[in-house]
């Protein structure tokens, strides 16, 4: 009787902790099942992106390139007579600047003094020669007439004597030129105004014909060669001679603005792009030789076209935008100018309202359902 009353709560234990378990188990899978019904009933939001409103419209485009600004005139001074430096001025020190026919460097001049002297002596005696040769044709024409003769010829008169007497100072004259020339060239000044980029001499050196003296760099005049591509090319409002194009320091500072002298007459043989020489004479600007500017050309008015920021266009040259049904759209489009942190392209269609996506992610999908806010402007 005991070993069945023993049995019998044991049994008793065994059934309730099944019924405990059964209730605990049916209780977890009703609480699952509601919090998936609060899943689906709860679906998360679209992705909020941000978005510029933009009108599409008549723009004129803008081209820009960046070129080095050089000299006009640059030259590598050279002795043009032999002889030792006995002088070098200050001004022909690297960094001077010097005017125009400024004395740099002077050589010894007493071989030259000597030259022109012995020149000036053989001018004198070729010119005694041609006043003997010129009396004499007087005295024979004289006595031709007092005979009532005719001279035979002009050996007669000692004509080819004249004629040899006057090429010879012609000639005499000549080398008085070419000594005073070497005698002046024993001073080597400088042929225009401008800086001395590199002096080539020092005092008691000897210089030869054709020996380095210094470099001189123009200060004045200055030029740009400004390297366009085709496409480029025909974005530009032809004919571009003598059209104004704006300057701009690489921080963005305008520095002035310059006249295009020619352009398009050949392509540069390594990059195939156009070449546009620009000329500074005479424009106002602030820029030295070296500068490395940006060249902002007026291009042609395009239609139909847009005004981005920058972050919108994708690395392969695309744009998104948000269709009226506020999903994502996408299109390469033709890129006509870049501006500061601004891009001008081609509209992909004829809409006249636009919302930009300012900076698109990859993530993104076509027809990807989005909610949009609208940025500051840019």
């Amino acid at each position: 009787m005991r070993f069945k009353r023993l049995f019998n709560s044991r049994a008793l234990a065994l059934i309730l902790a099944i019924g405990i378990l059964l209730g605990v188990t049916g209780l977890v899978i009703e609480v699952g099942d509601t919090t998936g019904i609060e899943q689906r009933n709860h679906a998360p939001p679209p992705p909020l992106v941000s978005v510029e409103q933009i009108s599409s419209g008549e723009q004129s485009v803008q081209i820009e390139a960046y070129a080095e600004v050089t000299s006009r005139w640059a030259v590598e001074l050279k002795s043009e007579v032999d002889g030792v430096v006995v002088r070098v001025y200050d001004r022909a020190l690297a960094g001077s600047r010097v005017s125009e026919g400024e004395p740099l460097t002077v050589i010894d001049d007493t071989r030259y003094q000597a030259a022109l002297a012995d020149a000036e002596r053989l001018l004198r005696e070729a010119e005694l020669e041609r006043e003997r040769a010129g009396y004499a044709t007087q005295v024979a024409r004289r006595q031709f007439e007092s005979a009532g003769k005719q001279p035979p010829n002009e050996l007669a008169l000692h004509l080819p004597q004249r004629h040899i007497a006057d090429a010879s100072v012609k000639a005499a004259s000549a080398r008085v030129d070419v000594a005073q020339r070497e005698l002046d060239r024993t001073v080597i000044r400088a042929p225009y105004s401008g800086f001395i980029v590199e002096r080539y001499v020092n005092p008691g050196q000897m210089l030869m014909t054709g020996d380095l003296v210094a470099r001189l760099i123009d200060d004045a005049h200055y030029d740009l060669a400004v390297s366009i591509s085709k496409s480029d090319w025909q974005r530009l409002d032809h004919p571009i001679q003598g059209q104004k194009v704006a300057l701009y320091s690489d921080q963005g500072n305008s520095v002035g603005e310059a006249e295009i002298r020619e352009g398009g007459g050949y392509l540069d043989t390594v990059t195939r792009h156009y070449i546009v020489h620009l000329d500074l004479q005479g424009a106002e600007t602030s820029v030295l030789a070296g500068d490395f500017v940006r060249v902002s050309f007026q291009g042609r008015t395009e239609e139909n076209t847009l005004s981005l920021p920058a972050s919108a266009l994708t690395a392969d040259g695309s744009i998104w935008w948000v269709e009226d049904d506020s999903t994502l759209a996408r299109s390469i489009v033709d890129v006509l100018s870049h501006r500061d942190d601004r891009v001008l392209v081609r509209a992909p269609s004829d809409n006249d309202q636009w919302h930009i996506v300012a900076v698109p992610l990859t993530s993104y999908l076509p027809g990807q359902r989005v909610r949009t806010t609208v940025g500051e402007a840019w």
